[in-house]
């Protein structure tokens, strides 16, 4: 993987993530919510979370409470992966569901990914 060591840089890395994540959602909804593709789905999810509090320095005034509330978003998703984990112990094939009230603030990455658009056009 590059470095990272701007903003678009940054961005570009996380929305790669965001692109796999969905893509396992839509496998996880299509094929009976089956563990190995919530496993995916966190895989990318950590990965996000990770790049951006690692890499908090990097992130304009004007986008740090849409970067902390994907990251509670993150935290919170996380916590109750983990716990629904340790209890079932699934399979992978096992369905794997939780109850998580926290919505994914869309808004928030909505507004980064057309940072990242508008700025990827400037460069080309």
């Amino acid at each position: 993987m590059s470095e990272i060591n701007d903003f678009r840089s940054l961005l570009q890395t996380v929305i790669q993530h965001w692109q796999q994540s969905a893509k396992a959602y839509a496998d996880y909804m299509e094929y009976g919510k089956r563990f190995r593709y919530a496993e995916i789905l966190k895989r990318h999810n950590s990965a996000v979370k990770d790049l951006l509090t690692d890499n908090e320095g990097l992130i304009p005034e004007d986008f740090q409470k849409d970067v902390a509330d994907i990251i509670e978003h993150y935290i919170i998703w996380t916590a109750k992966w983990d716990e629904l984990k340790g209890r079932m112990n699934p399979g992978a094939d096992d369905e794997f569901v939780f109850q998580n009230d926290h919505r994914f603030p869309g808004a928030a990455a909505r507004k980064l990914e057309a940072y990242y658009a508008e700025n990827a056009k400037v460069e080309r």
